[in-house]
């Protein structure tokens, strides 16, 4: 993939422990790195939880090979966060694709 198509800053986000504002130790979403991405929306449905309609997107994200990523982090772009339901090496390790989904599980 060339650079040019990587149009999308992303902010990947690890889960982990940070102070509030008391002192006191919370689990909260912190920055794991930065990255240029491609992104392409792939699916949406809606789906009846609790007797409540949520809706439910699957988006694929493309990125240089970022060490250390998995699907226990999740995706920030412009204020909306994907939960990563898959990392696959492409490229012969030079680019990740990321499958993502944003909906009722979501943080």
């Amino acid at each position: 993939m060339r650079i040019p198509q990587r149009r999308y800053i992303i902010t990947i986000q690890s889960k982990g422990e940070v102070e509030d504002e008391w002192g006191g130790v919370v689990d909260d979403w912190t920055p794991f790195c930065r990255a240029w991405a491609k992104k392409k929306y792939l699916s949406g449905r809606e789906i009846m939880s609790a007797q409540a309609a949520q809706s439910e997107t699957t988006v694929r994200f493309w990125t240089r090979y970022i060490p250390g990523v998995d699907t226990s982090m999740r995706i920030e772009h412009k204020g909306e966060h994907f939960d990563i339901i898959a990392v696959i090496p492409v490229k012969e390790g030079t680019e990740l694709e990321f499958h993502a989904k944003t909906g009722a599980n979501n943080g």
